[in-house]
């Protein structure tokens, strides 16, 4: 039997997930079943637009993962985007979560995420050239109102 790498540009989804379920297989066998919930809060005006969000999810690892925060340039500074990360945080803390991480660009957010307990854990230089990507992390406490 031989064997051959390609490229394919645009995968089929049942290739992709089959590579996916691999993953997840291997994974499961060493760390157990991740059962993974989505989280998305949105911030909408009084006319039901979406001018901010926060997305991510959780699973039984315990952690989770905040993939995107994002407020509108017309409300940003007003501390909608602590609401939005207090409430994604709050939820998965509800939901047996310990710990949350997320990445962010040095241009970014990176101050912001340090002021709300975040610590960075590692840095990618250079991404993109003259900047980083860095990856924090937070310990995760429930609100005793929650």
């Amino acid at each position: 039997m031989s064997f051959s790498i390609e490229i394919d540009h645009t995968p089929s989804e049942s290739d992709l997930d089959i590579i996916e379920k691999g993953l997840d297989t291997f994974t499961e066998n060493v760390a157990g079943i991740d059962d993974r919930k989505n989280l998305t809060f949105f911030l909408r005006n009084d006319v039901n637009e979406v001018i901010g969000g926060a997305t991510g999810c959780y699973g039984t690892y315990g952690w989770l993962w905040v993939s995107t925060l994002w407020v509108s340039d017309q409300v940003r500074g007003q501390g909608y985007g602590i609401q939005l990360l207090n409430a994604i945080e709050q939820e998965a803390a509800k939901n047996g979560c310990v710990n949350a991480y997320l990445n962010s660009f040095s241009f970014s957010a990176v101050e912001f995420y340090k002021t709300q307990g975040y610590t960075v854990y590692a840095e990618l230089e250079d991404f993109p050239p003259g900047h980083s990507v860095c990856s924090l992390r937070k310990k995760l406490e429930l609100e005793k109102d929650s």
